[in-house]
């Protein structure tokens, strides 16, 4: 679920291992996660990924627990590895899913200047005329 969440969101998953259950809002279709540019970001909540979330034992405060001392996810590789060889996918690395996201995206039409919103960088836009451009930091 955790890698399904990295896909869907675009989050660095760093961002996504901290989530806790107290910044899941089901009722307002939101997820508040830590973010390396600012403190925090709030990102939507798909229908789809309120399921999936709502399907997880809560375990502790994390939404992604494990045994491990932390308390939270902290290595999904072989997870990863695992639902590459099922997929008949060679090569896609973790931080690629975030890239998918992007792509993703970009493919249904969504405005740059949302998909970098939602992925956390720091939209920085230059005006030429007739044209917007926005580059993600």
């Amino acid at each position: 679920m955790y890698l399904r969440a990295l896909l869907l969101t675009g989050a660095r998953k760093e961002e996504l291992a901290g989530l806790t259950w107290a910044h899941v809002d089901f009722q307002w279709r939101k997820l508040t996660i830590a973010d390396k540019v600012e403190q925090t970001r709030t990102i939507p909540l798909t229908p789809y990924l309120a399921q999936q979330l709502a399907t997880l034992k809560r375990i502790n405060e994390f939404v992604f627990a494990s045994s491990a001392k932390a308390g939270k996810i902290s290595d999904a590789r072989s997870n990863h590895a695992k639902a590459l060889q099922s997929a008949g996918i060679d090569h896609l690395t973790i931080h690629g899913l975030r890239r998918s996201f992007s792509l993703l995206g970009e493919a249904a039409g969504a405005p740059a200047g949302a998909i970098v919103q939602i992925m956390g960088h720091k939209p920085s836009a230059t005006a030429e005329p007739g044209k917007l451009r926005v580059v993600a930091g």
